[in-house]
């Protein structure tokens, strides 16, 4: 079967650079977020479209791969990857990233355990395992291990112990690859149903159903292709026969693969990838070309894979993995190079045409080439080589003109092959205006144009001369670019000096200038392209833009990059059937919808050749609607009607997490408890706010065109974009806190993919910031206060208890004294004064002046008895406070004849000893007030006990006190400054009503406790410093 060269693929290659651990790979798979796995023969690699993880044997950590050449690579249909290695079969544990084993022993004398070629799992979920020593069944489930082995003379036994590959065909059928045959392999009874014998190599058997039922075998020595009839047990070999002139080669198959469409691809040790024609029965090499970086990167392919977004990967023999787009991009590009995919042999793209035959027309700076699109065969119109073709245009059937840079106007009559030259000559005003021709047109009279660098002119066919056509103006240095024709007939032309309009019938110019002050004037002076679309609009494009003409204000209303388009250099427009324009730009192609304004650009992500489609504005549609565009990066060809605007939104992870730019471990003693891919909660301690995440969108074609923006709510108001070098989302000493970082990914002029990837992040505060560490903080400020005020207050009571103490010994001797001296001595002289008194008559005057001054005498008596009394009396300080005033009460009342009561409202509570006695101190000044001065009929004390507070009220319904008095405080009166001072002492609060002739009442309101009370020593101790120097 003959092999044919194609050129149609363009591979990307990865790179070391990137971190693959070697480059020869012979295992890929995908897993089920997307991550690309490669085995190597020096451990197994995860790809993310940027860079790659190594997973290697570690004997440190015993959950890493138990090996370090990888023989099998295989997802379960749970999503669980396995691992056959030199050592162990590992299972992946995608959550920790680390590895179980299961020990596969040999079974023979050596004990040892085997290699896994290959791994397959049937309808029933069982495992089986390939390997040097037979047939292996795994229950994934229980772990339960059987072994089935070649026996020799038992035909049911396996045909050799050397399992190459396994699996079930369409119909269920489990089909057992060996090194010498193929065995249909019955699962229940484990015994071999047929045997299909294929040799004596030993170099194994691989095979595959594809979807139209038929059975391809790869076998033997040589690598042989075959399909096998299972109902006739026959093979039928393809031979790969090279193309006419090419040596042939030993080219074995190593593998091979069926893509989502049902092509079979199949890599070979000589040819590289093949594709497997079926309509015409044959194969298309794609293989390696020297000098073409898009060309395989190898000739010999091990390994074959199609992922989920439909790139097939190739593992090399000694390069690097290589991937492509299996589906058609919408743009078929055309590069420069000779050696190349679609090469053109030039640099730059000076012209673009097909003729009425279906043959494209493509010239470069030196050589014109020839296309035909239904072949794809090519081939150099001699006759122009080393001419720089500028423009070229039909005109019937038989004629070509080329306008060329430099070397004239060209006719070429396409029935006799010959080509006729027409050049400027500066003695001849009927020769051409320029040798270099921008552009030709055919007007609607069939006349034919050329826009030269010095002036427009007209061939006239019936005598073979031109007219020349220049502005009235100085128009030195005008250099035409592009020319059209209006509806009206008019031509309109592009230049390096603006705009210019011209009437044929009048031979008139006008021009257009770029003003800078006017935003409606041209975008800029040079124009590249001037056109025309279905509603007679004009467009037109600049060196700075798209612009759209106003014919009636003759305005220009500008289009750029900031309107969406691709960039504002705009070379050449075209229109499609939809009405959409079409530009070629400085970034890319870009599609333009007049009515809605928007703009749908394209990149090499879609198989455009190249950013830069600009240079000589080259561009043509074809009769069938193909464009094509040309410059500086090659030439593209498409048809709009399959170039389609929705786009695959790229799925977005997270690939790694750092720590002071530090690698995160999983474990439990670390922030990272799983993969950070499936991690959705952090917490991090406040040393911890210096981190790192990276994210990757697992799209691996054109992955650098991937954009990306990240946010950190809680920090970040607005999203960070960033390119594909820039996947990286830094922060440094955050606070403590909650944060939850956002990730979004989007293709190079698709949406983002929200809501994306998403992460919360925990800071904990500092030690000293924490609720616990505040709390008993507070906790112990409190205590150590609390501690030092009983203290202080304690240490103050002592001193007042001890100065109180001497101060009621001094009272106490000197009532003593007053008893002893002063009283007896006073109570002496009125028995004298009685003894004079009994001398004289009753009704003597003296006697009655002497009887009034004894009664008063007696009353000065007994106030000083109670005086000193008193004296004792105020050092009562250990007992109740009820009992005491209602003693005192009792007492006075005994004296003055005054009904006195006494009334306790509930139950009496402890009151430190200081602040008793001044209560104490209080109550019975207001008492003895009461009795010597209210002239009352009754006088009643109350003593209420509450949760906090003690009240004192001595009330009684004497002539109570002036309203003037009362008014001015009672400053003086009564001893209410006293009293109020020792209430201020205590924290308390003295009150006095008063109505004349209604009686008195005085309230005092206290704390029960000094820890309750805002105890004023400082007054107390004046007090008691005042009361020792009265005494």
């Amino acid at each position: 079967m003959p092999i044919i060269e194609g050129r149609e693929i363009r591979f990307s290659r990865l790179s070391a650079a990137q971190g693959l651990s070697q480059v020869r790979v012979s295992n890929i798979i995908q897993d089920d977020r997307g991550f690309m796995w490669f085995g190597t023969q020096d451990g197994l690699n995860r790809y993310d479209g940027y860079k790659f993880k190594v997973f290697r044997h570690d004997n440190a950590h015993p959950d890493s791969l138990s090996g370090v050449y990888i023989y099998s690579l295989f997802k379960d249909r749970s999503g669980t990857i396995w691992v056959g290695s030199d050592q162990y079969l590992d299972r992946f544990d995608a959550l920790t990233e680390t590895f179980t084993h299961y020990r596969i022993d040999a079974q023979d004398s050596s004990g040892s355990a085997t290699a896994i070629n290959q791994i397959s799992q049937d309808d029933s979920g069982m495992l089986w395992l390939s390997t040097g020593s037979g047939l292996y069944k795994l229950d994934p489930t229980s772990g339960l291990i059987s072994h089935y082995r070649h026996v020799p003379n038992d035909p049911s036994s396996l045909g050799d112990n050397d399992i190459k590959t396994t699996g079930e065909d369409r119909a269920g059928t489990f089909w057992v690859g060996t090194g010498r045959s193929l065995d249909e392999f019955d699962r229940i009874s484990g015994k071999v149903k047929r045997h299909i014998p294929l040799g004596d190599s030993g170099m194994g058997t691989y095979f595959h159903e594809d979807r139209f039922g038929v059975f391809w075998i790869i076998y033997g020595e040589d690598g042989v292709i075959a399909t096998f009839d299972r109902k006739t047990n026959t093979l039928t070999r393809y031979e790969l026969t090279p193309e006419s002139g090419a040596a042939k080669v030993r080219n074995p198959a190593y593998t091979m693969l069926e893509d989502h469409q049902g092509t079979m691809w199949f890599g070979t040790g000589a040819t590289g990838l093949l594709r497997f024609d079926r309509e015409r029965r044959q194969f298309i090499s794609n293989n390696n070309r020297p000098g073409d970086s898009e060309s395989l990167a190898d000739t010999r392919v091990i390994t074959l894979f199609e992922d989920s977004e439909e790139n097939i990967w190739a593992g090399l023999h000694q390069a690097e993995p290589n991937f492509f787009e299996s589906k058609s991009p919408p743009f078929e590009s055309f590069t420069h190079g000779t050696g190349t995919h679609n090469g053109l042999g030039g640099a730059l793209i000076g012209a673009l045409y097909e003729d009425r035959q279906g043959v494209l027309w493509v010239a470069t700076e030196s050589l014109v080439k020839r296309i035909v699109r239904k072949t794809g065969r090519s081939s150099t119109f001699r006759q122009l080589r080393n001419y720089e073709v500028l423009s070229i245009i039909e005109e019937g059937s038989d004629t070509l003109w080329f306008g060329t840079g430099g070397q004239g106007l060209m006719r070429y009559n396409r029935r006799t092959g010959r080509i006729r030259t027409y050049r400027n000559d500066p003695t001849d005003s009927t020769s051409l205006c320029s040798d270099l021709i921008e552009r030709l047109l055919i007007d609607h009279r069939g006349n034919l144009w050329a826009a030269t660098w010095d002036g427009l002119c007209r061939f006239d066919a019936t005598s073979q001369h031109f007219i020349t056509y220049k502005p009235d103006l100085n128009t030195r240095g005008l250099n035409y670019y592009a020319i059209a024709e209006a509806e009206n007939g008019s031509l309109w032309l592009g230049s390096n000096l603006g705009l210019l309009s011209f009437d044929p019938g009048s031979g008139r110019f006008k021009i257009y200038h770029h003003n800078s002050d006017d935003p409606q004037s041209l975008s800029d002076n040079r124009v590249n392209a001037v056109f025309f679309d279905h509603l007679g609009q004009m467009w037109i494009g600049t060196q700075n833009g798209l612009d759209k003409f106003n014919p009636e204000i003759h305005t220009f209303a500008a289009y750029g990059e900031r309107q969406g388009m691709a960039g504002n250099v705009v070379s050449c427009i075209l229109e499609d059937t939809r009405g959409r324009l079409w530009e070629s730009t400085n970034k890319g192609v870009s599609s333009f919808d007049p009515p809605t304004e928007q703009f749908n650009n394209y990149t090499t992500a879609d198989g455009l050749p190249g950013p830069d489609l600009t240079g000589w504005g080259a561009c043509y549609k074809s009769a069938a609607g193909e464009m094509f565009f040309g410059g500086f990066s090659g030439a593209a060809a498409f048809y709009p009607s399959r170039v389609h605007d929705t786009v695959q939104v790229p799925n977005i992870v997270l690939t790694d997490f750092r720590l002071a730019g530090a690698e995160v471990p999983i474990g439990n003693k670390s922030p990272l408890r799983e993969s950070i891919t499936d991690t959705n909660y952090i917490t991090l301690t406040s040393r911890q706010n210096i981190f790192s995440f990276e994210f990757s969108a697992l799209s691996y074609f054109n992955s650098e065109t991937t954009r990306y923006r990240y946010k950190l709510e809680g920090l970040d108001i607005k999203w960070n974009e960033v390119d594909s070098t820039q996947r990286i989302a830094s922060y440094t000493t955050l606070p403590k806190g909650d944060y939850t970082l956002r990730v979004q990914g989007a293709s190079s002029r698709g949406p983002w993919n929200e809501p994306g990837v998403s992460l919360h992040v925990h800071i904990l505060p500092p030690w000293w910031d924490t609720w616990w560490f505040k709390t008993t903080y507070v906790a112990s400020i409190t205590l150590c206060l609390w501690f030092g005020y009983r203290f202080r207050l304690q240490e103050v009571t002592r001193q007042h208890n001890l100065r109180l103490q001497e101060r009621l010994r001094e009272r106490s001797r000197i009532a003593r004294e007053l008893h002893d001296t002063l009283l007896q001595g006073f109570q002496g002289l009125m028995l004298q004064f009685q003894n004079v008194l009994n001398t004289l008559q009753h009704d003597e005057p003296i006697y009655r002046r002497i009887e009034h001054v004894m009664g008063r005498a007696d009353d000065v008596l007994l106030e000083g008895r109670q005086s000193t009394s008193g004296l004792r009396d105020e050092g009562r300080n250990d007992g109740d406070l009820s009992e005491l005033l209602m003693h005192y009460g009792e007492q006075l009342a005994e004296d003055h004849t005054v009904p006195f009561s006494f009334f306790l409202i509930g139950e009496a509570r402890y009151i430190d000893p200081a602040m008793l006695r001044e209560i104490y101190c209080i109550g019975r000044e207001a008492i003895r007030n009461a009795f010597q001065h209210s002239r009352a009929a009754k006088i009643e004390a109350e003593l209420s006990y509450e949760r906090t507070v003690v009240t004192l009220t001595v009330r009684d319904n004497g002539i109570g006190i002036e309203p003037h008095v009362l008014a001015a405080g009672l400053n003086g009166h009564w001893g209410v400054s006293g009293m109020r001072e020792r209430a201020e002492a205590i924290g308390g609060q003295l009150s006095v009503w008063s109505g004349l002739g209604s009686g008195t009442e005085i309230t005092l309101t206290a704390p029960l406790s000094a820890i309750d009370s805002p105890f004023k020593w400082d007054s107390l101790w004046r007090r008691i410093g005042v009361l020792g120097r009265k005494v």
